[in-house]
């Protein structure tokens, strides 16, 4: 997108930037081009539409190209423009914090399988990082009672600004603490829910620039298997949830059986179920507390 050609309307900026990244960038060209020039108008992504034939000021059109560059050098798009969508909420996220992914949603799905509306049921939001998980179950379930866990000061700061975004504050309990270290013997749940690090040492080499170099490995990195911290939340867990509580988990998708073995032999944990995405990959381990 040269700086000096006139006329840059919505429109010939969409379509100039959507072919530009085609071209290797990008798998949502499209989208990810809206998403950028909506945020640099400072405008919702129909109002492109609406304004497709306007012109787009030289100061927008500069800020756009500086979008765009840092998007080629792989910063992700919800870090340029500081926020994602998630379970139809939007939501504040900086590299402070693991970008919200739809697989997350099946550990809220499963959940709002297994609990009633009418339910007041206490509830861990083990590793928070945005609050997404714990903002969308306050939503789901106006009577639950939360308390989201972050170990980085840095993430429970976005955390909080984000259940400020949605009036959420006086649900949600934000605490600092590596793992259940500083929550109090007497803290018990009916659910733990918690998207851990699970990404294998062999698995963090291979993952895409854009994740690697931004998002933050304590959030991804599970050890030499993947498995140290999803092991570690689960034998805290047994003594914070009740009896019969459940631990409902994301995990990798190439994790199905080591996941399962482990699940199958803890002598605290029912047989655990596992639950598959919509591309059919494992991708959340549901299992409750012996009675």
């Amino acid at each position: 997108m040269s700086s000096h050609a006139p006329n840059w309307t919505v429109g010939r900026l969409l379509n100039w930037t959507t072919s530009y990244l085609e071209k290797n960038i990008s798998k949502t060209p499209r989208l990810d081009a809206e998403v950028l020039l909506a945020h640099s108008r400072q405008c919702s992504r129909i109002e492109l539409y609406t304004d497709f034939e306007s012109e787009v000021d030289e100061t927008i059109c500069t800020h756009y190209r500086n979008l765009i560059r840092r998007y080629q050098q792989g910063e992700p798009v919800a870090y340029l423009v500081g926020h994602k969508e998630f379970f139809s909420l939007k939501l504040e996220v900086t590299p402070s914090v693991l970008i919200p992914r739809p697989e997350t949603e099946f550990v809220i799905s499963q959940f709002l399988e297994l609990n009633d509306s009418s339910d007041p049921a206490h509830i861990c939001d083990m590793g928070t990082g945005s609050g997404n998980i714990a903002i969308v179950v306050a939503k789901q379930r106006p009577l639950a009672h939360i308390t989201a866990v972050d170990i980085c000061p840095d993430a429970l700061e976005v955390a909080r600004r984000n259940t400020q975004l949605h009036n959420l504050t006086r649900r949600i309990q934000l605490v600092q603490s590596d793992g259940f270290d500083c929550l109090t013997s007497t803290s018990c749940f009916d659910f733990i829910l918690t998207n851990p690090p699970y990404v294998s040492d062999q698995e963090y080499s291979s993952l895409p620039n854009a994740v690697k170099n931004y998002e933050p490995k304590l959030a991804l990195h599970g050890g030499q298997n993947g498995m140290a911290i999803i092991r570690k939340i689960a034998d805290q867990a047994t003594k914070h949830l009740k009896k019969g509580g459940c631990l409902i988990m994301e995990m990798g998708s190439q994790q199905e059986a080591i996941v399962s073995q482990f699940f199958l032999e803890h002598p605290r944990f029912r047989s655990p179920r596992i639950i598959a995405d919509y591309q059919g990959h494992a991708r959340v381990v549901c299992s409750h507390l012996l009675d």
